[in-house]
């Protein structure tokens, strides 16, 4: 701006200079946003995390690491899952399920009778007394 020389083009002046300082005061509102915004814990490990990701060697690490992980996870839960003594309590309860399901089903059938039979006169020391076991 150069010197002003009427009262019509200072109010111009002082007009655009009102103007300029709106639209900065605005944008430094938004940038004081955009840094609020970026400050929280979440948006700073997620922004860190997103540009360490990015380094191909460190993806690889980061998704061998995961796998390797999720891999012993599984093969813990497995191993708890297909243990012996697991094993054991789900065929009883299957097929405790399924015999007391044909008692109710039917109650005057020779199956059934056979299987209360079975329930009444097992001894503890059978083999069979865990699976079948006594209905009250």
């Amino acid at each position: 701006m150069g010197q002003l020389k009427t009262q019509e083009e200072l109010t111009r002046a002082i007009a655009e200079l009102e103007r300029k300082k709106t639209v900065q005061l605005l944008e430094m509102k938004s940038g004081l946003e955009q840094v609020k915004h970026a400050m929280k814990p979440v948006n700073l490990v997620r922004n860190t995390f997103s540009r360490f990701a990015e380094i191909p060697e460190v993806r690889r690490t980061l998704i061998s690491t995961v796998v390797g992980f999720g891999m012993g996870y599984v093969a813990k839960k497995a191993k708890d899952v297909l243990s012996e003594e697991s094993m054991d309590n789900l065929v009883s309860t299957l097929v405790h399920t399924q015999m007391s399901k044909l008692e109710d089903k039917n109650p005057d059938s020779f199956l059934t009778r056979a299987v209360t039979y079975f329930r009444k006169n097992l001894k503890e020391e059978s083999p069979l007394y865990p699976f079948i076991g006594y209905r009250k």
